[in-house]
């Protein structure tokens, strides 16, 4: 506890006899003088010769008045360049480092009554200054004084304010990745971190964060801002080499930084390192993700035609592997080798699906869909619906190709169809409920044969006579092992931008199992694929990786018309992949 420091006795020696002279009368004569209060004042620490080595600190002070009450307290933490007003009797504080490792500080305290002279006054003069105006309760939110608002009609002020000098010294800031973000054991050429991080002294004591890959030597290091929060990589595949740069990335909005990290190892495991540091360039602990010694790694896998194709398996239903199979017998002059083998994300990968925050992983996905040219995404199941809404629609803007699909049955029918309004469709209509008994090998379908027609005005596309069983528009929902209770089936009517593909054909002669043609009734012929006018988009609700199935008793390549057909699948991805698909647009990224 310290009263007063000798540089301010004479000023304060000075402001009392001031007081005592404003008396009318001399001070035996009148005893009802105001006299000003008196301050101590208290460090949370038992000695304040002590170096603290943290600048939020913890500030005690009592006052007395020996004729009246104390009415709240003015500090200072800054050598008295400054006042704060206060009625309580304790306040935490930060003492500003200013860019150095130690510094000595001067904290004061000083009583005020309300001896006022019964207005507002916007100044206060104490120890020749003024520091503000008198405090009041800012009733309309204005920032100025109005009639009528409380205030506290300061009196006198302890002309020697309780104080002392304390050392402090820097305290170096604290690195740590987000809860919920560790890295996928393997990603493709893309990655997104959580950096976080704190400081003893304030974070406005940070100065800036630094990253690097794999090598912590200093022409490594990258620097961030202090507080970088969500940070992509996104590497540079032009060029050729087991390693690359990749360009860094902020927020979820993949805001660009114009700057470029070294190192990044493809088809090989890699590390990032991460440290902060503050004004007084003290750095932290380097962390790392992996971390060291948690034995997980984080593989960076980059094929061949990386950036050029990528699926996103958005189920567990399908195997993104028949696909690629798919891809892998197309035609020389379609597909060919260029999307032999496309990149795969599966989004119920327990990498993406536990082990990181939806944050986290949408921003992930949303930079790996922006890093790849064209984009196969099927399966709609929550939450990959509102994944979907927000990725793909930019994705198209900036130039993207992109084949989707997905049904509307089980509980995909709650899909909002407002936030799917960039797949060119008017409605979704509920076409058929189905009840149990006619199931076979626990699925639901139309007929038994399910035949595919093509538009005349797009008859390029190959004609597809799909397998047996194939489902009208989705995989309905398995209730167990038990064939299905019911289920509901859902179409949709293409909107006045979309081209019809395919469509259902009409029942058949063969057609009757397991609904009759009355049953049928007046189910028309649906449509189960479209494209956009801007022929960057179809969408289907066949599932895709049905496409693969060859029909029974027949084999391919066949001819019909004259013209010999592959697998009709492959020949629809290679007229989508290769002819829609290729037409100019405009590309950047994210």
């Amino acid at each position: 506890m310290i009263k007063n420091h000798p540089f301010i006795r004479f000023a304060g020696f000075a402001i009392l006899l001031l007081a005592v002279s404003s008396c009318k009368e001399p001070l035996l004569d009148n005893p009802t003088c105001n006299l000003p209060p008196e301050t101590t004042l208290f460090l949370d620490t038992t000695d304040v010769n002590t170096v603290i080595s943290i600048s939020e600190i913890t500030l005690f002070w009592s006052g007395d008045d020996p004729d009246g009450e104390v009415a709240g307290y003015f500090y200072s933490v800054d050598s008295m360049a400054t006042w704060q007003f206060t009625t309580e009797r304790s306040v935490k504080v930060i003492v500003p480092t200013l860019g150095k490792d130690t510094i000595i500080t001067r904290l004061f305290a000083a009583a005020a009554d309300a001896s006022g002279d019964g207005k507002y006054n916007s100044s206060v003069l104490y120890l020749g200054k003024n520091i503000g105006g008198e405090p009041f309760t800012d009733q309309n939110s204005d920032g100025l004084f109005s009639s009528g608002e409380p205030f506290t009609d300061i009196g006198l002020i302890d002309p020697t304010p309780a104080g002392f000098a304390i050392r402090i010294k820097n305290t170096p800031p604290v690195a740590r990745f987000q809860d919920e973000s560790d890295i996928p054991a393997v990603t493709l050429p893309v990655a997104t971190f959580a950096l976080d991080g704190t400081d003893a002294d304030g974070v406005q004591t940070l100065n800036r964060a630094e990253i690097a890959l794999n090598d912590t030597t200093g022409a490594n290091w990258v620097s961030l801002p202090a507080k970088p929060g969500l940070v992509t990589l996104i590497a540079d595949l032009s060029v050729s080499g087991d390693t690359t740069e990749a360009s860094i990335f902020l927020g979820s909005d993949l805001k660009p930084t114009g700057t470029k990290i070294k190192n990044l190892a493809l088809n090989a495991n890699n590390v990032l390192y991460y440290r902060l540091v503050d004004n007084t360039d003290a750095h932290s602990p380097i962390v790392s993700m992996p971390a060291k010694g948690s034995g997980k790694i984080w593989r960076v896998n980059a094929s061949a035609n990386a950036g050029q194709l990528l699926i996103i398996r958005a189920h567990e239903l399908g195997d993104g592997d028949s696909l690629r199979s798919v891809l892998k017998r197309t035609p020389s002059g379609g597909v060919g080798g260029y999307y032999s083998n496309p990149d795969l994300v599966a989004l119920q990968n327990p990498d993406f699906s536990q082990t990181i925050s939806k944050g986290i992983r949408n921003t992930l996905i949303r930079a790996t869909v922006f890093a790849y040219r064209k984009l196969i995404w099927y399966g709609m199941t929550d939450p990959a619906v509102n994944l979907a809404q927000s990725v793909i629609p930019s994705y198209l803007n900036a130039g993207g190709k992109a084949f989707v699909r997905f049904g509307f049955s089980g509980s995909e029918n709650a899909l909002d169809l407002e936030g799917l309004r960039f797949l060119p469709i008017d409605s979704v209509n509920q076409t058929y409920y189905f009840d149990n008994g006619t199931t076979r090998n626990g699925f639901a379908s139309f007929f038994r044969s399910n035949r595919y027609i093509v538009r005349d005005s797009v008859g390029t596309y190959p004609p597809a006579n799909l397998p047996d069983p194939v489902f009208f528009n989705s995989l309905p929902q398995r209730l167990g092992s038990q064939a299905f209770i019911s289920q509901s089936f859902y179409t949709f009517v293409p909107s006045s931008q979309a081209i019809v593909l395919y469509r259902h054909d009409v029942p058949q002669s063969q057609d009757t199992w397991p609904l009759s043609k009355s049953r049928y009734g007046g189910f028309g012929t649906p449509v189960v694929m479209i494209e956009n006018l801007n022929r960057n988009l179809v969408f289907t609700t066949v599932p895709i990786t049905f496409l693969t199935r060859i029909p029974p008793g027949e084999t391919y390549p066949k001819s019909e018309g004259g013209k010999t057909y592959v697998n009709p699948a492959t020949e629809i991805l290679s007229k989508i992949l290769s002819v829609e698909f290729e037409r100019p647009s405009s590309r950047r990224r994210p």
